[in-house]
């Protein structure tokens, strides 16, 4: 990415610039890191989904990475727009749910608090997109609705909401370890993959209705930890 971005300077002054100038974007992302600045972030964001995306075998020659800018620098603008959209539409919804959070009546919540706000520091990471996985990217807003849905829903059934979240903290106490202990220099696919599996069994116990993108369980998560512990362990 470092290199495109080297190799393709015009296109990161556009990213940097279109990023900068998107007023509400900007204040939607007060809060988050400004090191460096979220318009830089999401450049480098573009940049990633535009030359880099999901599968994409990595060059290992100076014919081949020219070969995959010229594939793909067609594609920049839409790329450009998507990442504008998308950010857009996952600031706000962050936003919105943080204002959730502080309407919570005051007494009886604090789980619930503190369950959301450990989710949203991974789904929204004060750096903001850059340690978010590929594999969720594009699911944000479908996850951070699903926050929206079990807090709207909590007031009037916080019994129903604690034994839902019973249902997924073994799980997530499983990740929150392994992803404490991982090495931050390589790639865990299997860790993102197992992030990714916890969101949607989230979104089958509090959001049905958002549906999942995979078959989801309990079951299958819990293999997944164990798969994802055997790989650490070898």
């Amino acid at each position: 990415m470092r290199l495109a971005i080297i190799a393709l300077p015009e296109q990161w002054k556009l990213a940097r610039r279109t990023f900068s100038e998107q007023r509400e974007l900007v204040l939607l992302g007060q809060g988050l890191s400004s090191a460096p600045p979220l318009p830089d972030r999401l450049a480098e964001k573009t940049f990633e989904e535009c030359f880099l995306p999901e599968g994409t075998r990595l060059p290992r020659s100076s014919a081949a990475f020219q070969a995959l800018l010229d594939q793909h620098r067609g594609r920049f603008g839409e790329q450009l727009d998507r990442v504008r959209k998308h950010a857009t539409e996952v600031l706000q919804i962050y936003r919105d749910i943080k204002q959730k959070v502080g309407a919570l009546p005051a007494g009886g919540f604090t789980a619930l608090k503190t369950d959301v706000e450990q989710q949203l520091s991974m789904l929204v990471p004060a750096d903001f997109p850059r340690s978010v996985p590929s594999l969720l990217w594009a699911h944000l807003p479908r996850y951070l609705k699903t926050i929206a849905r079990r807090i709207d829903k909590a007031p009037g059934n916080a019994k129903r909401d604690q034994e839902l979240a019973a249902r997924v903290f073994p799980s997530l106490r499983a990740f929150s370890q392994l992803h404490a202990g991982r090495d931050q220099t390589i790639p865990h696919p299997e860790l993102d993959r197992l992030q990714w599996m916890i969101e949607e069994l989230r979104v089958s116990l509090f959001a049905q209705d958002l549906k999942t993108a995979i078959p989801v369980s309990e079951k299958r998560v819990a293999e997944q930890v164990e798969k994802v512990q055997r790989e650490r362990a070898a």
